[in-house]
């Protein structure tokens, strides 16, 4: 009589089931850490382009003495009366064209894109109030994109500095 031999080749279902149990739970490990890395890189690389948008801008308002928008360069205007521009690129703004109203434009100023990592424009808000005082500031309204006068603790703002 010839013995039957096993065959002891594959895995059990149950051998199966824990492998893929144990792979279930790295990831979930291992995804909510890898979300939280990549908000922090978009919030990295949102300020490193709002740094470079402030030089920008800082170049423009020397040349010109003006900011973007028209008003007159260093001068932070009070609460309410300054506007918020939500579209840097169009050539009223001054940054990437000039609708003509800027005098001793040197540009373009910059060919980047206004829009930050979450898709929507960066602004720029001639009285933003930050810890009480009225500032010249650029932002980016964050990962939520809520702005408008509308501001939260997501958003990303980094102040223009004053004559």
């Amino acid at each position: 009589m010839v013995p039957i031999q096993k065959n002891s080749r594959g895995f059990t279902l149950l051998e199966l089931m824990i492998v893929i149990a144990i792979i279930g739970i790295l990831a979930a490990i291992a995804i909510p850490n890898f979300l939280k890395y990549r908000d922090k890189a978009k919030i990295a690389q949102a300020v490193a382009e709002l740094k470079e948008i402030q030089i920008v801008i800082m170049d423009f308002a020397i040349d010109t003495n003006l900011w973007p928008g028209g008003s007159l360069a260093g001068i932070h205007k009070p609460q309410g009366v300054g506007f918020e521009y939500e579209d840097l690129s169009t050539p009223d703004m001054g940054l990437t064209d000039t609708d003509g109203s800027y005098p001793d434009w040197h540009g373009p100023y910059y060919t980047g894109s206004f829009q930050d990592p979450w898709g929507n424009n960066y602004f720029f808000d001639e009285d933003y109030t930050l810890d009480g005082a009225t500032v010249a500031a650029i932002g980016s309204y964050g990962p939520n994109g809520e702005g408008l006068n509308n501001y939260d603790d997501d958003d990303i703002v980094l102040v223009l500095p004053a004559e």
